[in-house]
């Protein structure tokens, strides 16, 4: 009876541990543009697909990015993922105005037929909350053209195991394949990275400042707390760390300013806006921070939210 009971339990914890979801995105090898979700940002480091492993099941996320050009073009769109599926989408511009949106392509059951999508030859892939350092990466190139009446040579080379800046990471020529014929050859190289660690500090959630705000920080703790900011290097460390100060400090619009100035995307920047707006203590200011977007839809975005949620 005990042990019955204990399968029983196992297949339960099992199950309720599997249902999750993967979000796969798809682009043109073309567009170049960043990906956030809930302001944390997925680098494409060049890949025309990204995918996100292990969302927790009916999470409701914030998928945001920005086009990459002489006119920026900004996207948001609010994903629920309930049960546990692989959902694909596209990003596109619109038929009907100069915008860009995420096209639902498919919607894929994990039941015990199912596989997952095959991602091509220039992807990467993130677990969900683990932004730092991708799980996997995939780059494929051919190099020259020959016939397919050839001699082939298939090489494997060994994985190598490096430490950057803390992390343990992967690295794998996973394929060389020589086709030779007359002279001429095709040489298929193809490149996976993977890691199992990322950065502590990205599983916790951050909400914005809930007590009200009645006078700013002195300047012995701003420089103290502006000088932690200085010290992180990629855009990541700097949002948690900005959002930390946010949380704790209050602060005029001309302060939340100097934080604004260490972004150096837009779709982060929006992100910043909308959590620091009620940490002001003029928000009636707030509209100087407009000088800090290149873009004049993105601006629009921040006060768009911030009326609806705080006016």
């Amino acid at each position: 009876m005990r042990v019955c009971l204990f399968l029983s339990l196992l297949l339960v914890t099992y199950g309720a541990a599997a249902q999750n979801s993967d979000l796969i995105i798809v682009a043109a090898d073309s567009v170049d543009y960043s990906f956030f979700i809930d302001g944390k940002e997925y680098k494409l480091d060049n890949a025309n697909q990204i995918k996100i492993t292990e969302i927790p099941q009916d999470a409701l996320l914030n998928v945001s990015g920005m086009l990459k050009s002489d006119k920026p073009i900004a996207f948001f769109q609010r994903l629920e993922f309930k049960g546990s599926f692989e959902w694909v989408y596209e990003l596109t511009i619109a038929e009907k105005g100069n915008q860009l949106e995420l096209k639902l392509l498919s919607q894929n059951e994990k039941t015990e037929k199912y596989k997952p999508t095959e991602l091509g030859e220039n992807y990467i892939v993130y677990r969900y909350n683990h932004y730092s350092m991708p799980q996997e990466r995939v780059n494929r190139s051919v190099e020259a053209i020959s016939s397919i009446k050839s001699k082939r040579h298939r090489e494997e080379t060994p994985t190598t195991v490096v430490v950057e800046e803390g992390k343990t990471i992967e690295k794998k020529e996973e394929r060389k394949q020589t086709v030779t014929e007359e002279g001429a050859s095709t040489v298929i190289h193809s490149e996976r990275t993977s890691t199992a660690e990322g950065d502590a500090r990205e599983t916790t959630i951050l909400r914005p400042r809930k007590e009200v705000c009645d006078s700013a920080w002195d300047d012995e703790t701003r420089q103290a707390q502006m000088a932690l900011l200085a010290k992180e290097t990629d855009e990541a460390g700097k949002l948690y760390v900005s959002k930390r100060i946010a949380i704790d400090h209050c602060m005029t619009t001309v302060q939340a300013g100097d934080i604004m100035y260490v972004f150096e995307s837009e779709a982060t920047r929006i992100e910043i806006a909308k959590f620091i707006y009620p940490s002001l203590i003029d928000p009636e200011n707030f509209d100087a921070l407009a000088q800090y977007f290149k873009s004049k839809s993105s601006w629009e975005a921040v006060e768009l939210y911030v009326d609806v949620k705080y006016r």
